[in-house]
């Protein structure tokens, strides 16, 4: 329901139109009676014309006439709009705290017995004031010294008449009472408010698709003070909280059109994001267009990047997800950031309205906001590119790379590192990680982590778990649950997994957690981590618990840092396909070892090359990584598969690369291993094969390289 509202005047009644026309606007408030102490006052003659219920005071002085007035009409608030008279003592006792007053200048200099009207501006004039304005203020038993709501400034001009001062004072009285009344209509009682002297409030100009967090956001700075702006679904958004908000299209006096496309392209909306608040031209022209100012965009833009990385996205669909209104606002606000305050990040909204209860805001502050929307329009216009980049057999002509400083870490690699962790708008990437419990994650914590979500992502459909190491798996395994994958895991090595990342492609449940009570591990990160198992987590304070999406999108590119450069390519996909598969050796594996070789395959994938990796049992049980040759990798693989006690004995090995020499076959065949997958390629492949078929070795040769380097 609107606020009911009565009016006191004495005169033509400016104010009191004023207050009509722009309260009928939102309907936030109502004139419900307009009171005067002269029968023949113009505002009596308005509030007739409107329709509006008058009383004339027969005796100003006698309270009893007063209530008896204001009981019939059951005002919520009193607003005395130039009234030339003193309301009782015992009227002001009855309706405390519901009474305010405009006055003509900025109290408490000029007020009391006697400064009304010209004489206040004849006064500033005389006292040779640089500023003058009007004041809101709530009424009390005293003249003119009841709490101050809001002021509006208006400065001195040189050559300035009381009568010129008074026309532009007035303007602010205009502006000011019905914003006082709007504050406390939304608020539900009188509230201290911030108020420029071009736009009536502090405003707000809000447009998000991403809308986590606007209402509590919307809701704080109405609090504030602010007018809230704002387009199509957040208008609906914020009016379904049963916020006020004003539609863009009232703002423009243009109906939103071309399905969309056109809504705040227009000079009453970039006049208002542009203007520069201390600059008298500016306010000159806004006011002779009747254009209000803008205190603060909250814009972020249509999901360009979500939408194009759908795997059925259509041409169509991805071109109407390109927004031109959003970065407009944005940029032309960031521009203007020294006046209007650019927020494009939801993760914001909080320190935002913290900013502005504490009044000013650095220069230093408003900057940092204005980069922070510059990055993020060029990472959209950066995406948009690439989209639109015609597609053919070689990689993009021009490469933006635009990421956003996440966290500061205590030190990189090593302790004289400096370090921080950046991050794109990449979907299911590093910007999602979610840290559960734990100390602070490290510069190789993140390394690790990447590497092993990375590993346990290729496969999809089965319970898989890899501990890393330097970015290196020293045990990997699938299993028929994730608990079953982890011990398998964990035996490939447990002493080099002692103190390394577990990644687990599930959730990490308490049956998990109790298996790791009592060993000790840096980090252990999965999709989601039950409440249960954070239970039995946070008995060790300093073990880190990440929640982080599995897996990346495969089309995307991968980069390498080199001196002065990148090189850039596809990333890597694992292909679970046996299309393109031989089998060159007279016998083939068996069943079981071909179950085997296809687990190993996707294993080795997640090793460094030179790379080996023995399994048994869909469990790895020797890794050899990073090695100069293929046959030291073989060497080391079951050199560590001994050191554990593994069964070499019918195992199988896969290879990342091609066997140069027979000699890494004939030492895996030495130790017991009965099937060999590798991709093939070598100019010796004959030898290798000719030297698996004397050694009863079966071997499938896939035709794909997995070099990780």
């Amino acid at each position: 329901m609107p606020l009911r509202v009565a009016v006191c005047v004495s005169g033509r009644g400016s104010n009191l139109r004023s207050l009509v026309d722009e309260l009928s606007a939102d309907r936030a408030a109502e004139v419900v009676l307009v009171i005067s102490n002269r029968a023949d006052a113009g505002a009596i003659a308005f509030a007739h014309a409107a329709g509006i219920p008058t009383a004339i005071l027969g005796d100003p002085d006698d309270p009893a006439e007063w209530l008896r007035i204001l009981a019939a009409a059951a005002p919520e608030l009193v607003v005395l709009a130039g009234f030339l008279k003193r309301v009782p003592p015992a009227v002001v006792t009855a309706y405390r705290g519901r009474i305010i007053n405009i006055h003509p200048a900025l109290l408490p200099k000029f007020g009391g017995p006697g400064m009304y009207g010209i004489r206040v501006h004849r006064a500033v004039l005389a006292a040779g004031e640089r500023e003058s304005g009007a004041t809101v203020h709530v009424v009390t038993a005293e003249y003119d010294e009841g709490p101050i709501l809001a002021q509006g400034k208006v400065p001195v001009l040189a050559g300035d008449t009381p009568e010129t001062l008074a026309a532009r004072v007035l303007a602010v009285e205009h502006r000011l009472l019905p914003a006082a009344v709007r504050v406390a209509a939304a608020a539900g009682q009188l509230t201290p408010f911030t108020f420029d002297a071009v736009g009536a409030m502090k405003r707000a100009l809000i447009s998000v698709s991403d809308k986590r967090g606007i209402v509590e956001f919307a809701k704080g700075l109405v609090d504030l003070g602010f007018e809230l702006v704002s387009t199509g679904g957040t208008a609906a958004t914020l009016a379904k909280a049963g916020l006020a908000v004003t539609a863009v299209d009232d703002v423009t006096g243009f109906p939103e059109m071309l399905d969309g496309r056109v809504k705040t392209l227009h000079p009453r909306i970039h006049a208002g994001l542009l203007a520069q608040h201390d600059n008298e031209a500016h306010t000159s022209t806004l006011a002779q267009h009747g254009i209000k100012r803008f205190d603060l965009v909250a814009v972020n833009l249509y999901p360009f990047q979500a939408t194009v990385s759908a795997p059925d996205v259509t041409f169509e669909n991805a071109i109407e997800n390109i927004d031109v209104g959003g970065p407009s606002m944005l940029r032309a606000a960031a521009k203007n950031h020294q006046f209007v305050l650019p927020v494009v990040d939801p993760t914001d909204y909080p320190r935002v309205l913290e900013l502005f209860r504490e009044g000013t805001i650095a220069p230093a502050i408003r900057r940092d906001f204005a980069a922070k929307v510059f990055s993020h329009t060029s990472d959209y216009d950066t995406a948009i590119a690439g989209y639109l980049t015609v597609r053919n057999d070689s990689l993009p002509p021009r490469l933006n790379l635009s990421v956003e400083k996440l966290l500061e870490l205590r030190y990189g690699e090593n302790p004289d590192q400096r370090a921080a962790l950046y991050a794109s708008e990449e979907p299911r990437g590093i910007r999602d990680l979610k840290q559960r419990q734990g100390k602070e994650l490290s510069f190789n914590n993140l390394l690790d982590i990447d590497a092993a979500t990375s590993a346990v992502a290729v496969w999809k459909n089965r319970p898989a778990c890899c501990i890393v190491k330097h970015t290196t798996p020293c045990g990997i395994a699938v299993g028929q649950t994730a608990l079953e994958a982890l011990e398998k895991a964990r035996a490939t090595d447990p002493l080099s997994a002692f103190g390394g990342v577990i990644a687990c492609n599930t959730v990490i449940d308490r049956a998990i957690a109790e298996a790791l009570r009592d060993l000790f591990f840096e980090v252990i990160v999965a999709p989601s981590v039950h409440e249960d198992a954070l239970e039995v987590f946070t008995e060790k304070k300093n073990l880190r618990v990440v929640e982080l999406p599995i897996g990346t999108p495969a089309a995307a590119l991968d980069w390498k840092r080199v001196r002065g450069g990148f090189l850039v390519q596809d990333r890597f996909g694992f292909d679970p396909s046996e299309a393109g598969w031989t089998v060159p050796t007279s016998r083939k594996p068996t069943t079981e070892e071909l179950n085997e070789l296809r687990f190993a395959w996707a294993a080795v994938t997640t090793v460094k090359s030179n790379a080996i990796l023995l399994a048994r049992d869909e469990q790895a049980i020797g890794i050899g990584a990073g090695q100069m040759s293929r046959v030291d990798a073989v060497f080391l693989a079951i050199h560590k598969a001994r050191q554990q006690g593994h069964a070499l004995a019918g195992s199988v090995l896969a290879s990342d690369g091609f066997f140069p020499f027979p000699d890494g076959v004939e030492e895996a065949a030495q130790a017991g291993v009965t099937g060999i997958i590798q991709p093939g390629g070598s100019v010796r492949d004959a030898e290798v094969i000719a030297a698996a078929n004397r050694l009863g070795i079966a071997m499938v040769v896939t035709g794909r390289r997995m070099f990780r380097h």
